[in-house]
């Protein structure tokens, strides 16, 4: 039983320090890495029903997904997994926002742990058309990309998802974790849109 005991100790000390090494690794870009030009997006396939064949996200990519074409016009910026099942329950509502209220407000959405082939099966009913796009962000080095881009926000993404991130003229205003109604997210948007109109 001893034995056991000390096998069990030493898995468990093993476990925290690779939890360790990758909470602190996340915030930092390895050596050799250029915060501003790490590639950081994985193509998705231009024959899938996603709208997106997008190469890479970078933070200059990141920066301009997240300034809207209009100004003062909000941007949400989703973050989300496919096997997720808050964000399974997330998406509908955000697909739907996107359509049908895309007068008020841009939507990116960003998978951070899929390949395009999940990202083909998970979407395949929700049949999303533009201007909903989403992005795949899945190796570490497009993870880093992303936190330090949302970090340098001042916002505090630490991994949990669904996440969603509002900016406006480039700045974030407002961020929302977890999964929430539809109703949320568009009392959100239009008190964005409201602030427009009184500032």
């Amino acid at each position: 039983m001893k034995r056991f005991d000390r096998i069990l100790n030493i898995v468990l000390i093993a476990a925290v320090g690779l939890w360790i090494i990758n909470y602190f690794a996340e915030d930092s870009l390895m050596p050799g890495d250029d915060a501003e030009n790490v590639s950081a997006g994985e193509a998705v396939a231009a024959d899938t029903p996603l709208p997106s064949a997008y190469a890479g996200l970078n933070q200059n990519d990141l920066r301009m997904l997240t300034e809207s074409s209009e100004p003062d016009k909000p941007v949400m910026l989703v973050i989300y997994t496919s096997w997720c099942p808050y964000c399974k329950k997330l998406l509908p509502g955000v697909i739907n926002i996107a359509r049908n209220h895309s007068d008020k407000v841009d939507v990116v959405a960003i998978s951070i742990d899929d390949s395009p082939a999940d990202l083909k099966n998970f979407f395949g009913n929700l049949k999303p058309e533009p201007p909903f796009v989403t992005y795949n962000q899945s190796n570490p080095i497009q993870q880093r990309a992303l936190h330090g881009f949302l970090q340098n926000h001042g916002l505090q993404f630490s991994g949990g998802i669904p996440y969603m991130a509002f900016f406006r003229n480039g700045e974030a205003v407002d961020e929302q974790r977890g999964m929430v109604p539809e109703s949320v997210l568009l009392d959100k948007i239009d008190k964005l849109t409201n602030k427009e109109s009184t500032s």
